[in-house]
């Protein structure tokens, strides 16, 4: 388990005091879907997703450009993807990366691959550590369940249905008792002995995907719905937007202004098992998306930024 801590999700409108309550213990009694978070599949600038993808359909030249394309990054590393992306000569964007960035990263390490080998792009990847290599396809891997469960829960709704597997990546036999769990795509997965299997292999196909995969995890299943523990909350009223509602990085909170004004703020309190996301359970009770990504673009300033990180 991992615990999150006063979390304060602020300004909450237009939810009302008692349907924000409904929805903590709703949160509380049945969960959340457990989707992976948008965290695991990187920024809009480096999509792991689609990089695992080129991989799965062996295009490693995409792959490669895809990890080396331009970003909103600094230093030394911006100069080399500037300069591979300009001229592409993988020898002179290397030179541009300063210290241990031309061996110790994946940047440097794709480019010194390029450089003794120019178009051998399989090689470069394989240059990389393994688990780095795992983890755009493991993000791949990840956006497919995302999808399966969407149309799981759509078409069949959460209990469990004949042919679906437990925790155990067994056919359920218990429909009462027994948790629900979908597979995570690899060469060893067992799917579900219904139509859910059905959904893999559509998804899969419209990607390009086959499911004997390089690299992926094993038979791993992940339960379709989580139930936090230790969940405690309190409803904040505040006056202001900027009202200081936990201590920032001088240790100060606006005390006196907290417990009345028009703002509403929740603060959480709750604990999840490893490999879930807390910014997905907050989504199940704030109705938004929780990520940092998302909360930049909502964020009017850099001072407000530094509430949400």
């Amino acid at each position: 388990l991992f615990s999150v801590k006063s979390c304060n999700c602020r300004d909450v409108h237009p939810f009302s005091e008692t349907d924000l309550i409904d929805r903590i213990e709703g949160f509380k009694s049945n969960g959340f879907i457990n989707y992976f978070g948008t965290q695991r599949f990187g920024s809009c600038a480096f999509n792991t997703a689609e990089i695992g993808t080129a991989i799965l359909k062996k295009q490693w030249e995409v792959a490669v450009k895809a990890i080396l394309k331009p970003r909103n990054t600094h230093g030394s590393i911006r100069e080399a993807l500037d300069e591979w992306n300009k001229s592409g000569n993988a020898s002179v964007a290397l030179k541009k990366l300063t210290g241990s960035q031309s061996y110790a990263t994946i940047e440097g390490q794709l480019l010194l691959s390029l450089s003794k080998n120019r178009c051998d792009y399989r090689s470069a990847l394989l240059k990389l550590a393994r688990n780095t290599r795992s983890l755009y396809v493991h993000a791949y891997q990840s956006l497919l369940w995302n999808k399966v469960v969407t149309r799981r829960i759509k078409n069949k709704g959460f209990h469990a249905i004949s042919g679906d597997l437990n925790l155990r990546g067994q056919i359920i036999k218990d429909f009462e008792n027994e948790e629900v769990a979908l597979p995570l795509i690899s060469g060893s997965v067992k799917f579900p002995s219904n139509e859910v299997r059905d959904w893999y292999a559509e998804i899969m196909a419209e990607d390009g995907v086959t499911v004997a995969i390089e690299w992926a995890v094993g038979a791993v299943v992940r339960p379709l719905i989580i139930k936090p523990q230790d969940v405690n909350y309190k409803i904040l009223a505040y006056p202001e937007a900027r009202t200081k509602l936990q201590t920032d990085f001088e240790g100060n909170i606006d005390s006196e202004s907290i417990g009345t004004g028009d703002f509403h703020a929740v603060a959480l309190e709750f604990s999840l098992p490893s490999g879930s996301y807390a910014t997905i359970a907050l989504r199940e009770i704030t109705r938004c998306d929780m990520s940092k990504l998302a909360q930049m673009s909502m964020a009017k300033s850099e001072k407000d930024f530094a509430k949400f990180v």
